[in-house]
C-alpha cells in the first residue's frame, strides 16, 4: 500500500493562519513609513507644480496662478481637495481654455498656505511670497516661495498634534 506524503488540511490552516497574524503584525509597523512617503510625494507633486507654473509664466509671458479649487471654476480657500493651474483672466469664473492642470491632494494631506491664490508674472517672479505647508498625522513640510519665484522645500518636520 502506497502511503501518500504531503500535508493535512489541518496543518496547511494552522501555517495560514500563523503567517496571517505575522503579516498583521508587521503592518502596524510600516504605517509611519507609508505616511511620509505620501506627505513627501504630496510635497513634491506640489513643489514641480510651482516649478510648471512658473516656467508656463516665463514661456507665455502671461501671469499664470495657483489656486484651491472645488468646482475648477472659482478659487476657494481651502486646499484640502484640489487646486488648479490657470492663465490669469480678470475675472471669474475661468474658463477651460484658461485651464493648464488640475491637481487632486490625497484625503490624508492637508496643504495651508498664507495667501490662498499663487500668481507668477512673465519673467518669472511671484507676486507674493508665500509659504505653503503640507502636513499629515505626523509630518509637516513647507515650500517657501520667495518674490523671485524661486520655491524651495524645509525638510520635513514631526508635528506635535
Amino acid at each position: 500500500m502506497n502511503k501518500l506524503n504531503g500535508f493535512s488540511f489541518i496543518e496547511i490552516f494552522i501555517i495560514l493562519a500563523i503567517t496571517a497574524i505575522l503579516f498583521c503584525m508587521s503592518c502596524g509597523v510600516f504605517n509611519p513609513l507609508l505616511e511620509h512617503y505620501l506627505s513627501q510625494s504630496a510635497t513634491s507633486t506640489l513643489f514641480h507644480h510651482l516649478q510648471f507654473a512658473r516656467s508656463e509664466a516665463i514661456k507665455r509671458n502671461q501671469i499664470i496662478a495657483i489656486c484651491p479649487s472645488q468646482d475648477f471654476q472659482y478659487c476657494t480657500h481651502s486646499w484640502s481637495n484640489s487646486y488648479m493651474i490657470f492663465i490669469a483672466q480678470k475675472n471669474f469664473p475661468i474658463n477651460a481654455d484658461s485651464l493648464l492642470r488640475i491637481v487632486k491632494v490625497p484625503s490624508s494631506v492637508n496643504i495651508s498656505a498664507n495667501h490662498p491664490i499663487i500668481k507668477y508674472n512673465g519673467n518669472g517672479r511671484s507676486l507674493s511670497r508665500n509659504t505653503l505647508t503640507v502636513s499629515s498625522q505626523k509630518i509637516i513640510e513647507k515650500i517657501v516661495i520667495y518674490d523671485s519665484g524661486r520655491a524651495r522645500i524645509v525638510h520635513s518636520e514631526h508635528n506635535p498634534s
